[in-house]
């Protein structure tokens, strides 16, 4: 390990059913010591209120308690997203998170990203210089029970049936915004699930260079990437001001969860400076070793960059 610079991690949760409230001070205090735990000098919390109303009031109530940063969620029950974003950023929101792109939430919301409401919401942002961190998809093999992991499975996270987009649908719904909104500071959460497609991931980001990808696990992407370790270093490095750290850090509270949180964020760590193949519970993982100044770019100067603007 060979990083000492700043690292803030840009994707973390309050996740409600840890918390008997959202207004808990043990949701926001665990939150905190997790992430000062894993050395890590700030981290945005991003916010789920179009699932769970209530998500914005507690990141701002935490922001107020550590001085993290706060990516703010819509209330899809109202009319005026557009509004809502002036509204949320002077309220202190450095940007937004939408989990309207992970399936389920796609079937409860029944409302495409693309909709005509939602392109005068990315209308505003591209305006106002705010960023967007989009979930949109999830791993191509949940598609499928034959597929999809267990952990997927014990999750509801299979996308069978009735009311679920495909894949390629969620996808195509993406490449309108990135073209029809080209100034729109995108980031696309979890790598958009593209880790199992290098050329596509690099075609991607070629034509639409207002885009990022975030490296928040997915388990899954690292067991990609390391196929073709050599491969992936070079499109981290050729891509390195693109790529955004995150860790899907939570206010965990049971030893398990606590151990899992460790093992995953030794996993991205291992993977970003060293050379080494190592072992994560049953899987292995190699590593892409890279140098000081690109870590430097990808744990803490690309976000510092993207949200240098964002204010009314």
């Amino acid at each position: 390990m060979k990083y000492y610079g700043k690292i803030i991690d840009g994707h973390a949760h309050i996740m409600p059913q840890n918390t008997a409230s959202f207004t808990e001070p043990s949701a926001w205090d665990t939150l905190a010591v997790i992430q000062r735990g894993f050395g890590y000098d700030n981290f945005c919390v991003l916010s789920l209120e179009a699932l769970y109303p209530g998500q914005n009031d507690a990141c701002f109530a935490l922001r107020d308690r550590t001085g993290c940063y706060v990516f703010a969620g819509l209330d899809r029950t109202r009319e005026d997203l557009a509004g809502q974003a002036e509204s949320l950023l002077a309220r202190g929101a450095r940007g937004f998170k939408m989990i309207e792109g992970k399936p389920d939430a796609c079937k409860i919301l029944g409302e495409p990203l693309n909709s005509g409401r939602s392109g005068e919401f990315y209308n505003r942002l591209e305006g106002l210089g705010a960023p967007l961190l989009l979930h949109a998809g999830d791993p191509p093999e949940f598609w499928s029970a034959q597929t999809a992991p267990a952990f997927a499975v014990e999750n509801g996270w299979v996308y069978e049936g009735e009311g679920f987009p495909a894949l390629k649908e969620i996808r195509r719904q993406v490449e309108d915004i990135a073209e029809n909104f080209r100034n729109l500071k995108l980031v696309l959460a979890h790598f958009y699930f593209m880790a199992g497609d290098l050329d596509g991931a690099a075609s991607f980001l070629d034509a639409h260079p207002n885009v990022s990808f975030d490296i928040c696990p997915g388990t899954e992407m690292y067991v990609h990437f390391s196929k073709e370790p050599k491969l992936w270093r070079e499109f981290f490095i050729d891509y390195s001001r693109r790529i955004i750290f995150g860790t899907d850090n939570y206010n965990v509270e049971t030893p398990k969860d606590i151990f899992d949180k460790g093992e995953i964020n030794r996993m991205i760590h291992h993977f970003l400076q060293t050379p080494d193949e190592f072992g994560v519970w049953d899987l292995r993982v190699r590593g892409i070793d890279l140098a000081p100044e690109v870590l430097e770019r990808i744990y803490f100067k690309n976000f510092c960059d993207l949200t240098s603007g964002g204010s009314v």
